[in-house]
């Protein structure tokens, strides 16, 4: 069973586009100030189930598909729009999907917990601390 091709591109709204994004900031900035022993592709991953969790399991915003495809072709160009003019996580925030806020703010809150934290980290198999 064929679960993701690489060679699939979805044309993802920008209200999409923006809370994924959100999202990716969001975990990633999570991801750097608390588990600074993960880079590289374990720290992608990580994020890639943390956006999949809460985004397609918890909200049923959209689908993973959607999700892979976003880290394939959309997040290059938007790091690299990024990086020639920053702007704020609020930006973000405001062009987010209002659906999909309080999921990513709930998951940012249980990520709080130790407890859960290490239970996340036996289901994904990443040594999180």
């Amino acid at each position: 069973m064929l679960v993701f091709s690489q060679k699939e591109k979805y044309n993802l709204s920008h209200s999409l586009k923006m809370t994924l994004y959100y999202a990716y900031l969001v975990f990633k900035d999570w991801a750097n100030k608390t588990q600074k022993h993960i880079n590289g592709k374990a720290l992608s991953k990580l994020i890639q189930y943390l956006m999949a969790i809460t985004l397609v399991q918890n909200a049923k915003f959209c689908t993973c598909k959607e999700i892979f495809s976003f880290f394939t072709y959309d997040l290059p160009k938007l790091k690299d729009r990024d990086r020639k003019n920053p702007r704020p996580l609020e930006h973000y925030q405001k062009q987010a999907s209002g659906l999909a806020l309080p999921h990513i703010q709930k998951t940012l809150e249980l990520l709080q917990n130790k407890e859960k934290v290490q239970k996340l980290g036996k289901l994904l198999n990443l040594p999180l601390l």
